[in-house]
């Protein structure tokens, strides 16, 4: 199955649900396999707008923005970073983590 078709499926999923499956209200979703993933990704975040990278196996990556507090310390540390939490399909969370958007971008992106 394409991330495209499972990012489908997620899509449904995350209608359907009366929980919104643990993620906030309003939420992107985007599948690894369609052009300029990044693009639509930092396009997400600069609007301050968490996003959903779906890839061929159903993991699901929630890239959020950083809080006003943890881009005041960004500023000062001059590392721009984002949230990052990577659930399986069954809904587990593998790990959270915020990490620098370079390292995101070499690591989920590309």
């Amino acid at each position: 199955m394409t991330a495209t078709e499972q990012a489908g499926k997620f899509f449904m999923r995350l209608c359907l649900s009366e929980d919104g499956l643990g993620y906030p209200d309003r939420v992107g979703v985007v599948a690894t396999d369609i052009g300029d993933v990044a693009k639509h990704v930092w396009n997400s975040i600069d609007e301050g707008m968490p996003i959903v990278v779906v890839d061929a196996r159903g993991s699901e990556t929630l890239v959020t923005p950083p809080s006003r507090v943890e881009q005041l310390l960004d500023r000062i540390r001059r590392r721009p970073c984002v949230g990052v939490q990577v659930r399986e399909r069954d809904g587990r969370v593998i790990h959270r983590r915020r990490c620098e958007r370079g390292t995101l971008a070499r690591d989920l992106l590309s």
